[in-house]
C-alpha cells in the first residue's frame, strides 16, 4: 500500500527520491520522518545485497551460500571474503576447506604456502581425521601428509600447527596433536573413568557432565 502511494506521488521519480531526497517521502500520506528513514535505509540495504551478490556470484559462490555469507557477515562480507576467503571454512557451517581454497583460487590468490591458507588446510584434515573416529593423530604422520596434500612444505604447516597450538585451537602432548575441544572432551572422560575405578564397585553410574 505504501509503495503504491509512493508510486501515485512521485511516478517515476520515485527511487530518484527515496536516493537523494529522502525526506521529501513525508509527503506521501502516512508516511512520518520514522518510517521515511526506515524506507530508505531498506533501499540502501537491497543495494548493498545486490552488489554484493555480483560479486559473490563472480567468484563462484551459489546463491544459497551467498545468503549464508550475507546472513555471517552483512555488508562487510565482500570485504571479508577479499582479505581471507579461508574464514568461510572456519565460521560457516557447510563450507569446506576446498571450496573456500576454489574461492582463493578464482580471487588470484595462488601462494600455496600462504599462512591462512595451511592454517585452513590443517583444520580441514584434522577435522576430517576425528570424522573418521580419531581422537588424535600423530604429529609425524600429519605434518608430511598434510603438507603434500597442500602442497606447501613441512616447515610452514610445523610453523601454522605452532601458532594454532599456541592460539590454543589445537592441542599438543608429546606427539599427539588433538582439536582442543577432543583433547579436553578425551580428558574429562579419563578422569571420570579413573574416578569410577577408585570409588569400586559400588558407584552407580558415571556422570560426563557437571
Amino acid at each position: 500500500v505504501t509503495a503504491k502511494k509512493m508510486v501515485k506521488t512521485f511516478g517515476l521519480a520515485t527511487l530518484e527520491i527515496i536516493a537523494e531526497t529522502p525526506e521529501r517521502l513525508q509527503e506521501v500520506e502516512g508516511i512520518g520522518p520514522q518510517k521515511a528513514e526506515k524506507i530508505t535505509q531498506a533501499l540502501v540495504e537491497q543495494k548493498q545485497i545486490r552488489r554484493m551478490m555480483v560479486f559473490l556470484r563472480g567468484v563462484g559462490i551459489t546463491p544459497a551460500l551467498a545468503t549464508k555469507i550475507y546472513h555471517r557477515y552483512g555488508e562487510k562480507a565482500a570485504e571479508v571474503i577479499k582479505a581471507n576467503p579461508y574464514r568461510l571454512a572456519d565460521d560457516l557451517f557447510g563450507v569446506g576447506f576446498k571450496t573456500a581454497d576454489h574461492i582463493a583460487g578464482l580471487l588470484g590468490r595462488k601462494d600455496p604456502a600462504a599462512d591462512e591458507r595451511v592454517r585452513a588446510g590443517v583444520l580441514y584434515y584434522l577435522r576430517k581425521y576425528t570424522d573418521e573416529g580419531h581422537v588424535y593423530v600423530p604429529l609425524g604422520e600429519f605434518v608430511p601428509e598434510v603438507s603434500k596434500e597442500l602442497e606447501a612444505p613441512a616447515d610452514v604447516t610445523r610453523q601454522v600447527i605452532a601458532a594454532l597450538v599456541e592460539e590454543k585451537e589445537l592441542y599438543l602432548e608429546t606427539d599427539r596433536l588433538y582439536l582442543s575441544f577432543f583433547y579436553w572432551c578425551e580428558r574429562k572422560v579419563g578422569e571420570k573413568i579413573l574416578s569410577l575405578v577408585k570409588t569400586g564397585p559400588t558407584a552407580q553410574a558415571i556422570r560426563f557432565t557437571d
